[in-house]
């Protein structure tokens, strides 16, 4: 696994979750918060909580994606630098 996660990668999956944490603390998930966004175009890109991760760096910050067909775990390794620690075939 040696995989870089896309800046430009939506935190959403549709069906299923997606959520990113600082440490073990929840800062966003897709099932919590999607009603702040009219189109699949508002949600929140990995490139946005970059921005929040520069500001904390000391802290681990991870996206975590589980969907019917796809699951992945993303950990921040530095600046830009988001690596896939896990992945399966999903829930379905």
């Amino acid at each position: 696994m040696n995989e870089t996660a896309n800046m430009d990668m939506t935190i959403a999956i549709g069906f299923g979750s997606a959520s990113v944490y600082m440490d073990d603390e929840l800062i966003w998930d897709e099932t919590r918060d999607a009603r702040e966004f009219d189109s699949w175009d508002d949600f929140p890109c990995l490139s946005d909580f970059e921005r929040y991760a520069r500001e904390n760096p000391d802290r681990e910050w991870t996206v975590v994606i589980d969907g019917p067909l796809y699951g992945a775990t993303y950990r921040r390794e530095g600046m830009d630098r988001w690596m896939l620690v896990r992945w399966n075939r999903g829930f379905a």
